[in-house]
């Protein structure tokens, strides 16, 4: 009877070891699978899309969100661009345009204040279906009353890997644009030394002008074959919007398109897939 009782300890205790063993292993992995780094050379594809909204006003006059949202969501992108963007603004109704887009896209909103305007605040915004983790605003140079703000998101696309992404409306002014090109690349090659990185919007400059030769020395334009995208309404004379990637092997062009709803805005909004080989 004593030899069975120290059998069946033995067998408690073998048992104790063995599921203790188990924790212990499991709880290594759990820690050794939260530190590991993503796999060099994983590959993510994003759609995205830049717009300059004209303050979500329709040809006819009337602001639409629904007519926006509906534009937007057509090309199911995973980040958006917007320029042109109100506040609590007289002209365009009150709204909080980037959270009515938000909330019609199903995407977190983002709006960057470049100043007052009719009682309310005028400025820019991003549209993301990625978490911000960073947000560096850059105060744009300027000579006269008004001014830009050229914001740098950091989006986490994964565990350990980040994208900085750029909505940007630069001058109409050539002194001031060429200052604020200047100023976008700068924070590139120095503020983040040239990590991946995205440059989007309405630069107010056209692809052969002088001040794109600073841009196109570190980045190369996604919609490159597409046509001119401003004005909508007048004719369409230049193109000024821009998808820009860093110029390297890490990123290529999948599909590029320019759409020009006959109704909205003065711009064709740009949509580019892209594919980000993590090197």
């Amino acid at each position: 009877m004593k030899n069975l009782k120290k059998s069946k300890s033995s067998v408690v205790m073998w048992i104790s070891l063995f599921v203790l063993s188990f924790i212990a292993c499991s709880s290594e992995a759990e820690t050794d699978k939260e530190n590991t780094p993503p796999e060099e050379g994983k590959e993510y594809v994003f759609r995205i899309l830049t717009y300059n909204i004209f303050h979500g006003e329709k040809t006819n006059g009337d602001i639409d969100m629904d007519r926006f949202a509906e534009i937007i969501n057509n090309e199911s992108p995973d980040i958006v661009a917007l320029q042109e963007v109100d506040k609590g603004v007289e002209r365009s109704e009150r709204l909080d345009i980037a959270m009515e887009l938000g909330q019609r896209t199903g995407m977190d909103s983002y709006f960057f204040k470049f100043r007052d305007f009719q009682g309310g605040d005028y400025g820019s915004a991003i549209l993301s279906t990625y978490p911000i983790r960073e947000e560096h605003l850059i105060q744009g140079y300027r000579t006269g009353s008004t001014g830009v703000v050229i914001p740098f998101v950091k989006l986490e696309i994964d565990q350990g890997t980040y994208v900085y992404f750029n909505t940007s409306h630069f001058s109409t002014e050539l002194e001031e644009r060429e200052v604020h090109i200047k100023q976008a690349v700068n924070y590139y090659v120095n503020k983040v030394d040239r990590a991946p990185t995205l440059i989007c919007g309405d630069l107010n400059a056209e692809p052969g002008s002088s001040e794109m030769e600073v841009v196109f020395e570190e980045f190369s334009e996604s919609d490159k074959s597409l046509g001119n995208t401003f004005s909508t309404r007048t004719g369409m004379r230049k193109k000024i919007d821009y998808i820009l990637h860093p110029k390297n092997d890490n990123w290529e062009v999948m599909e590029t398109k320019r759409i020009c709803p006959g109704d909205a805005s003065d711009h064709c909004a740009l949509l580019a897939v892209i594919k980000y080989r993590k090197p």
